[in-house]
């Protein structure tokens, strides 16, 4: 939405919610993880958090982008330590959130984003089995679990170009907008 048009509770609970959320789980866990003398904390990348922007993406995009640098922070802040600080970065993940988003756009608004989300976007039964073996795997402070890399984007992009369609949207009932009232 855009910030103009948000509303000021909203404007202030995405911050709220991403970025003190996440600072504040940091610090909470990292006291503890540093007591037993090991640990392992990951935060989340998300729509924004490598710059990138979208109408109506402003205040979230801001806090991702400031987790980025959180996290980065955090990371030269415990190297040495006994605890690892790594990202997870999902890519699109199809979450209520984007089915809520979808049922407050006009339907050419939405078309248009559901046509890049049909090339990119996975179910969360996708991702989240390579985020675990991922977390579970690493050992290296700093690491970056990364489903959606730049590499898979140009090959979705490219199988989409020669005509191999996605529909991840398809099993979840969101093929289509919701209907106006």
């Amino acid at each position: 939405m855009p910030i103009a048009k948000l509303p000021f509770e909203e404007l202030q609970k995405v911050p709220e919610v991403n970025l003190l959320g996440t600072m504040y789980g940091c610090k909470v866990a990292l006291a503890g993880m540093n007591a037993q003398g090991h640990g392992a904390i990951y935060t989340f990348e998300g729509f924004g958090s490598n710059g990138m922007q979208s109408p109506g993406s402003s205040i979230y995009g801001s806090t991702k982008y400031a987790i980025r640098y959180f996290t980065n922070s955090l990371v030269n802040e415990t190297k040495g330590g006994p605890v690892i600080v790594g990202t997870i970065s999902p890519g699109i993940v199809l979450t209520d959130m984007i089915l809520r988003d979808r049922d407050n756009l006009p339907p050419q608004a939405w078309e248009s984003i559901r046509r890049v989300y049909a090339i990119l976007a996975d179910r969360v039964e996708t991702v989240t089995p390579f985020l675990v073996e991922g977390v579970l795997a690493n050992s290296r402070h700093g690491g970056r679990i990364m489903w959606l890399t730049p590499r898979k984007s140009a090959w979705r992009f490219l199988k989409a170009r020669l005509g191999f369609k996605r529909k991840p949207f398809d099993e979840l009932g969101a093929a289509q907008p919701a209907p106006a009232e």
